[in-house]
Parts: structure tokens; C-alpha cells; sequence
């Protein structure tokens, strides 16, 4: 029993660093879009890579939250915006404050 309640915390601690990979609910409306739709909406990529039917923009964001007793956390986003065939396909992100710069780009 001990065993498994061990394995269960190392796996539980191992996914949380891992960065998160799926579609956020409720910002499904964002697929279809084409590249200029989402420029208007978020503004110009910090990065841009194609390869071949798929082209990836890319925007980071980072900064630093107080966290008490003179403490003072990094903070950091990046989102990256997959196109297929010129039509947003999918997205993902990763990083520690994602949730306050999505809201901030209205991605909703």
C-alpha cells in the first residue's frame, strides 16, 4: 500500500511539470481562423516556423509576481498557434501564467 500511495505522489508531482498540451475548453471558437484573423486579435508572433501544410506562430510572454518576504517569482507564457492548410488548426501552451495573458489577449 505504501508503495502504490508513493508511486501515486511521484507520478501526480511528474505530471504536473509536464507542459500542457490540449485545447482549452471554451476558446474552440478560435478554430478555422486564418493567420490574419488571429495577427488582428492577438498581434504580431514572437516566432514563426512552417513545415509543410503547417505553420506555427509563436508568442511568449514573461514577467515576475511578488510571492512575499521579498521573494520574487519568474513568470513566463508561451502559446503556440498551429495552422494546417491556412486555417488554425489547433493550440497550445505552457508555462506559469498563462491563464492571466490568455485573458489578456481575449482569447475567449
Amino acid at each position: 500500500m505504501r508503495k502504490c500511495l508513493l508511486l501515486l505522489v511521484c507520478l501526480s508531482l511528474l505530471s504536473s511539470c509536464a507542459p500542457e498540451r490540449r485545447r482549452r475548453t471554451g476558446y474552440e471558437s478560435f478554430i478555422g481562423i486564418n493567420e490574419k484573423e488571429l495577427v488582428n486579435i492577438v498581434g504580431a508572433p514572437d516566432s514563426v516556423y512552417e513545415m509543410g501544410n503547417e505553420k506555427f506562430l509563436t508568442y511568449f510572454k514573461t514577467g515576475s509576481a511578488y510571492a512575499g518576504y521579498g521573494h520574487v517569482v519568474p513568470q513566463l507564457c508561451k502559446i503556440t498557434f498551429v495552422f494546417y492548410k491556412k486555417r488554425l488548426d489547433n493550440w497550445r501552451y505552457e508555462g506559469n501564467m498563462c491563464d492571466a495573458y490568455i485573458d489578456s489577449i481575449n482569447l475567449h
